[in-house]
């Protein structure tokens, strides 16, 4: 400071700058090479393809490890200072990225070859595979969140694009097989295993090491739950809508005398179906696509049992056709009412009724259109042409109910109306 006598502090001042430039130089050097020449010698020491359980795969940590405590000491001291000057913050980021490309340089064709290797030996069970993959990775961004910070005190955005780099060669694998599966059930059980299995038990207990790894696994669960609404619905219209009996189907009160230990081979097949697909839903969709689903499911279920007793009736008699509605209608409440949901859905829909009034009360009286009075027709039309909105709340469950309640009651009517 000139005013306290040192006339040359500009000087000094510039020179200071000019050693810190050098020092700092020389550290990022030091850093960058040692990340460097440590990845070197794992490259050298790994040719050919390395897969986690290989004996092989454990010398991209350990060897890390080993320079680990060095760079660390050297990059505290860095990354306590950038916080007060503005030269260090540079270098800190320069050694964060040069370690994360060369930790993902390493790692990335390893996990590539795992999950090729995964994929061919689960080809046909591919829950098992995503349970496996998903295992893999989360090991793998576990042992790379402690590697790093063996190098580095402090957290940086670099490590999650590191890790978010390393868990996105799963969604290359997990987007074409989720697109190509047609199976509602398969669909289900990926869903289960990502949603229970892999985000509940493993990344909502784990913290900040599964941060990116569990933005991965919510974008697949999302996917996947996507995919399986679409095959669902398809599902309920081809195999519970559309479904043609057999005459063994319709064989009442024949059916009733069989003896089969399994009970649940009796029921007619659109309510097995049914409670396959509810069952299988409830555990791996939102409560509101759950709800969506199954009111869709049991309304085509009920429609379908009208349907097979119009047929028993004409085979059979309408007594026995009444008693198979009835039995079918009990199992069905019996067996929805563990599902703890309410089984609601609001249906909105607009009503154009007075739209259409208004639009020809407009036509109808042109001349008033200009007109500056209250009687203006195209202020009428604005003011009375507004759509309605229609809301409307489904219920499953009563519908069940509904419907049971009037099958036993036409039971009743034709079982007095024989007796009388």
């Amino acid at each position: 400071n000139a005013a306290y006598g040192n006339k040359e502090s500009a000087t000094y001042l510039a020179k200071y700058q000019q050693c810190l430039a050098r020092a700092l130089t020389l550290l990022r050097s030091y850093i960058v090479n040692t990340i460097r020449s440590v990845a070197g010698s794992v490259s050298t020491s790994s040719a050919g393809a390395v897969l986690p359980n290989d004996p092989t795969f454990a010398q991209y940590y350990s060897k890390f490890q080993t320079q680990g405590h060095r760079v660390r000491v050297l990059m505290e001291q860095i990354e306590e200072r950038s916080e007060r000057n503005p030269e260090y913050v540079q270098v800190m980021q320069d050694c964060y990225t040069c370690y994360c490309y060369q930790r993902q340089t390493l790692i990335q064709p390893v996990i590539s070859c795992e999950l090729d290797r995964l994929y061919k030996l689960h080809s046909t069970d591919h829950s098992t595979f995503i349970r496996t993959s998903c295992m893999m990775l989360i090991r793998i961004c576990e042992d790379e969140f402690s590697l790093y910070h063996c190098y580095f005190a402090r957290s940086d955005l670099v490590l999650q694009g590191l890790l978010e780099s390393l868990t996105s060669v799963l969604y290359d694998h997990f987007r074409p097989l989720i697109i190509h599966q047609v199976q509602f059930e398969s669909l289900a059980d990926i869903c289960n295993v990502l949603k229970n299995d892999i985000i509940e038990d493993q990344v909502s207990s784990k913290g900040e090491c599964l941060e990116a790894f569990g933005l991965l696994a919510v974008q697949m669960l999302e996917d996947a739950q996507e995919r399986l609404s679409y095959r669902t619905q398809y599902y309920i219209t081809t195999d519970i809508t559309n479904y043609l009996p057999s005459s063994g189907d319709l064989a009442y009160p024949e059916k009733l005398g069989e003896d089969l230990s399994n009970q649940f081979a009796m029921w007619y097949p659109t309510v097995r179906r049914a409670l396959l697909c509810l069952s299988k839903l409830y555990r791996c969709t939102h409560t509101s696509v759950f709800e969506s689903l199954a009111q869709e499911c049991l309304a085509a279920c009920i429609d379908s049992l009208r349907s097979a007793a119009l047929q028993i009736v004409e085979r059979s008699s309408l007594l026995d056709s009444q008693l198979f509605l009835i039995k079918h209608l009990l199992i069905l409440r019996e067996q929805i009412a563990p599902f703890d949901v309410s089984f609601t859905v609001s249906e909105v829909s607009l009503d154009f009724t007075n739209l259409k009034i208004a639009a020809s009360d407009l036509i109808s009286n042109k001349s008033r259109i200009l007109s500056l009075s209250s009687n203006n027709s195209l202020l009428e039309f604005l003011i009375n042409g507004a759509p309605q909105l229609n809301k409307r709340v489904l219920d499953s469950k009563k519908d069940v109910d509904v419907n049971l309640k009037e099958a036993c009651t036409d039971f009743i009517t034709t079982a007095a109306t024989l007796l009388s």
